[in-house]
């Protein structure tokens, strides 16, 4: 395994080799390579052995950017950079391809100073470093790269020298390593001309010294006017680098009364169509056709919801609506019922008259 942040491993490895100049150098048991002395790894370019935590600010939910859903509100002020954490999966990368314009989610509203903020706007806003920084570099040279955005007030020969890149200008950006490609998209994305930038996962396969150069540079170029998103598991980077931090959750303490009926009416409107879909007849082939229609429906109503996340963060409750994730869940099960009802028709008919009758007994309005 190929890792700098090294408390990964920590628990599992047998040996530790250690490479210089393309070389190994030196190869260590995991109890040497323990018993070092931090005066050594910090001597050797290496990151921490433990953990590090992460001691920062708690996000003060203030500032004139504001991002609106329902009666919920998270707001973020110019002249910080905000570290976003949670679990994988939880939906932080969504979370930036919405404030970002990427993406577009229904119900929700983004200003800007009190003057809202429509998908194009927020995009004109904006700049990037993606997760995967292959899907951004189309120059066909460091240099070239650097130019296919909108000119900021930095030089190019400023950012490529504080990101160990000067010498790299004339290569391909594809012949690069996998951390010298990440930060030309870091160098790249500062000298655009925007107001919010975001960073997803900036120092994923960087080693200590490269880290550190990053936080340097983030820290030298956030403005009054700018605002610096970064999304990381790296606490150590983000101790370095961020002023605030918002820890997105996923949260089951908004279950409400109301939104109980709501998914009980979900419910109620599956069994009608799985009577609908379950006929009393005796002809396999229609049966077949139909079940194998529900199946493709299912599916392509969970593409649909797949993407929609429940969250929080520490400040504020914030989160899409409960009933749109136990939507999710009731369509997943569907598929489950769908497909196997397509290979077990008799079988299911008993769960299917189940379900229909739950729908014609219940007193709730659909």
């Amino acid at each position: 395994m190929a890792e700098h942040r090294l408390y990964y491993l920590m628990d599992f490895v047998d040996r530790v080799a250690f490479l210089e100049k393309g070389r190994l150098s030196k190869l260590f048991s995991r109890e040497d390579f323990l018993a070092l002395p931090e005066e050594n790894i910090k001597a050797m370019g290496l990151r921490a052995r433990s953990k590090p935590s992460l001691s920062l600010p708690e996000w003060k939910n203030e500032g004139a950017l504001k991002y609106q859903k329902e009666e919920h509100c998270a707001s973020f002020s110019f002249g910080k950079i905000y570290g976003i954490v949670g679990e994988n999966g939880i939906g932080k990368s969504t979370f930036l391809r919405k404030l970002s314009g990427l993406e577009n989610e229904r119900g929700s509203h983004f200003s800007l100073f009190g003057k809202e903020l429509s998908k194009r706007q927020r995009l004109a806003l904006s700049a990037m470093v993606m997760q995967d920084v292959n899907q951004q570099l189309f120059g066909d040279s460091v240099e070239e790269e650097m130019e296919l955005g909108k000119c900021g007030k930095a030089t190019k020969e400023e950012l490529l020298s504080a990101l160990g890149l000067s010498e790299l200008k004339d290569r391909h950006p594809m012949s690069l390593s996998g951390g010298q490609k990440q930060r030309l998209a870091i160098a790249a994305t500062l000298y655009q001309e925007a107001k919010l930038f975001f960073f997803d996962e900036p120092t994923s396969g960087m080693d200590q010294k490269n880290m550190l150069r990053i936080a340097s540079l983030l820290k030298s170029a956030i403005r009054e006017d700018r605002i610096f998103f970064i999304v990381s598991h790296d606490y150590a980077f983000l101790q370095e680098v961020a002023d605030e931090v918002v820890e997105i959750k996923f949260d089951k303490s908004f279950f409400t009364a109301s939104e109980s009926i709501a998914i009980y009416n979900h419910i109620r409107l599956i069994g009608i169509f799985m009577n609908i879909i379950h006929p009393a007849s005796t002809c396999p082939f229609g049966l077949y056709l139909l079940n194998a229609s529900s199946v493709l429906f299912f599916y392509l109503l969970n593409a649909f919801l797949r993407n929609r996340q429940i969250f929080r963060h520490r400040a504020t409750n914030f989160f899409n609506s409960t009933s749109d994730f136990f939507s999710h869940c009731i369509v997943n099960l569907c598929c489950c019922f769908c497909t196997f009802n397509f290979v077990f028709p008799q079988f299911f008919s008993s769960v299917c008259e189940i379900l229909n009758k739950l729908a014609i007994n219940s007193v709730l309005p659909i």
